[in-house]
């Protein structure tokens, strides 16, 4: 058996790949496999200092993008687990696939977000927008303010990323592979 993981394999990519597209939305400009790695490695910073630890659920609403896959591959990396919801289901069913999720943080399409009532989704620390990843809401001030020193924080652990120092915390990073 080969001694291999999904998180490896993203982060061989992202290093091997650096300055290369890797993503992008139909007519706009791409983001790069080091724009990745940086997105991925400032919300783990995120979700490390708002005390969310592998196997946490985090669900994501909205059509596929850029931002949907970095969102996706963030919370893999970090080892939660990644709740995708698909955006065609009515307000109240979103809710119930919310809830029924027990996801403690939710990236959301800004016009879907719209339709929702928060007071339905207790259970959510935080909510962000996938179209622009700014935070649309949080429980208290606190994550909010955690949310706004991210990028920060990131620059005081990486001041200077270079590809070699892209490294996850994942569990599977030393599993066998199936």
């Amino acid at each position: 058996m080969i001694r291999e993981s999904l998180i490896g394999y993203i982060e061989q990519s992202i290093r091997q790949n650096w300055e290369i597209e890797a993503l992008s939305n139909y007519r706009e400009q791409g983001l790069t496999y080091r724009q990745i790695g940086e997105k991925i490695l400032m919300f783990h910073t995120f979700f490390k200092n708002i005390g969310i630890k592998e196997g946490d659920k985090i669900a994501l609403v909205g059509r596929n993008s850029a931002n949907w896959c970095t969102v996706y591959l963030t919370t893999v990396t970090f080892s939660a687990v990644i709740v995708p919801i698909l955006p065609d289901f009515k307000p109240e069913d979103l809710i119930n696939l919310i809830n029924h999720s027990d996801a403690t943080l939710l990236f959301i399409d800004d016009k879907i977000y719209e339709t929702i009532d928060l007071g339905k989704i207790p259970q959510v620390k935080a909510i962000i927008s996938l179209d622009n990843f700014n935070m649309i809401c949080a429980t208290d001030a606190g994550i909010k303010e955690k949310y706004l020193s991210i990028e920060q924080k990131y620059l005081e652990i990486y001041p200077d990323l270079k590809p070699e120092e892209v490294k996850f915390p994942g569990i599977t990073n030393d599993k066998l592979a199936v």
